[in-house]
């Protein structure tokens, strides 16, 4: 079965209720959860989109998995996000103001900046 309608009105189970997305919208962003709305034209561009996020999770296991002192704690993809957000921020401002990164005044509070709204369940 093809669920995308082309050139017909979407009915019954085709049709999908705008005001119902809306409030799972609101309640799924209220909650602290991260929202990606995509909306291909064709399943070959889905299959893609959902290949790539599953890939973006795999590689970020792998990452916690290689780091030993991180491999019994629960997985967190927000703490990936933020952690990667996080270095990307530093060392923009890194480069911006001149301070090395790795010098001993900057290495004391470079990785409480980095771990900065990183919670594990």
């Amino acid at each position: 079965m093809n669920p995308f309608s082309y050139g017909t009105i979407v009915k019954g189970s085709n049709f999908y209720d705008r005001k119902e997305e809306c409030a799972r919208i609101v309640e799924t962003l209220s909650g602290g959860n991260n929202l990606v709305l995509y909306a291909p034209r064709s399943e070959k561009k889905l299959d893609f989109h959902f290949n790539t996020a599953l890939t973006t999770v795999n590689i970020a296991k792998v990452i916690q998995l290689k780091d030993e002192t991180k491999r019994e704690l629960p997985f967190s993809m927000r703490d990936t996000k933020v952690l990667f957000h996080n270095a990307l921020l530093l060392m923009r401002f890194f480069s911006v103001f001149g301070n090395p990164p790795n010098s001993r005044k900057n290495q004391m509070y470079l990785q409480e900046l980095l771990t900065f709204g990183a919670i594990a369940a």
